[in-house]
């Protein structure tokens, strides 16, 4: 009886300390530039991991800014940036990628593929850091993850 009251106990401590986690995040806090990765899975447990970069704005619920992509391809870096346009829940963003204004040219038979839809979540770690994590779909209906951390401006 008293590992079911302990239980109980844990379980409410821990929806509590969730929930606080969520409040501190302000309005604000999605504005900014965000660096990390996106993942490609291509099955039997290959996984490939490539630099990305948002720079996001927000007008109430909309969001608009740009992303920034490189991958190598045979030792060659190529880089490509696009405009991000979408809308913001509390902490839950949904946008998409829906013009390159810049793209390396790519060898054939490669290509540049825009994020059809990116669903990512507003998260703080414990050291206050803020970070989005979430999934990304292309047109082909493959996806992959994206987790970016906020970051101070480039000079």
């Amino acid at each position: 009886m008293k590992f079911g009251l302990f239980f109980i106990v844990l379980s409410f401590n821990t929806a509590f300390l969730s929930a606080q986690v969520v409040e501190k995040i302000k309005p604000n806090d999605i504005e900014g530039y965000w660096i990390g990765t996106f993942t490609v899975d291509y099955g039997f447990g290959k996984r490939d991991s490539f630099p990305y970069e948002m720079s996001i704005k927000r007008t109430k619920s909309v969001i608009e800014g740009a992303s920034a992509s490189t991958i190598e391809i045979d030792g060659q870096k190529y880089f490509a940036r696009a405009h991000i346009k979408g809308e913001i829940h509390e902490n839950y963003l949904k946008c998409r990628e829906f013009e390159n204004f810049y793209e390396d040219r790519l060898p054939t038979p490669h290509y540049w593929v825009a994020f059809q839809k990116m669903e990512l979540i507003l998260k703080r770690r414990a050291n206050n850091q803020l970070y989005l994590q979430g999934l990304y779909e292309i047109k082909d209906g493959t996806f992959g993850r994206i987790i970016l951390e906020k970051k101070p401006p480039r000079v």
